[in-house]
Parts: structure tokens; C-alpha cells; sequence
């Protein structure tokens, strides 16, 4: 007689979205966006534009977090790798919209 219990179909379907890499799209997308708004805002003149700088440290904050939280629940070597890696660079570009916008006179 077999007692195992059989798994429920969520976790085949989390296992192999997890091996099949489909998961990754939204994370890599929030992990690059902050990176887009550097490139978006290093065409306006600073001193015109201080509320964008504040929404755009507000988004890079938040896309640093989330895109890092959602590649750590892959638990898999290199997604947290990559992970700790877009928070810390997510982070200084967060950082550096935060200067850019204290630096800047009303």
C-alpha cells in the first residue's frame, strides 16, 4: 500500500513555473525600471522638475524592494544573487534621485 500523501497540483505548477523561468518577467522589468528613469530624467533640467524627482525616488524605492523580494521567493541560487544584486544598485540609483532632489533649490 502507498501512504504517501500526493502533491497538490499548485505546487507542480509553482515548481515548474520556477524552473521554466515564465516567473521572471515582472521582476526583471521592476528591477530595470529605475534605470529607465535615470535615462528618462537625464534629459530635463533639474531645477524645473523637483516633484518628478521625487516620484522617481519614490518608484525606485519601491521597484528596488519588490523586484528583490519577488526574485528571493524563487529560492533558487541565482535568482537571490541576482536579487541582492538589483538591491543594492536599485538602492544608489534611489539614493541618488534622493540627492538630486535635496541638492535642488526650490
Amino acid at each position: 500500500m502507498n501512504t504517501e500523501t500526493p502533491q497538490s497540483n499548485e505546487t507542480d505548477w509553482q515548481d515548474k513555473e520556477r524552473s521554466s523561468g515564465k516567473g521572471l518577467l515582472i521582476p526583471l522589468l521592476l528591477a530595470f525600471t529605475p534605470a529607465a528613469l535615470v535615462l528618462a530624467t537625464l534629459t530635463l533640467k533639474p531645477d524645473r522638475h523637483r516633484a518628478l524627482f521625487v516620484v522617481a525616488c519614490a518608484i525606485s524605492v519601491a521597484c528596488c524592494f519588490a523586484s528583490s523580494f519577488m526574485l528571493f521567493a524563487r529560492r533558487t541560487i541565482l535568482a537571490i544573487l541576482a536579487g541582492l544584486l538589483f538591491l543594492i544598485l536599485n538602492g544608489l540609483i534611489a539614493f541618488a534621485f534622493g540627492c538630486a532632489t535635496l541638492d535642488l533649490k526650490f
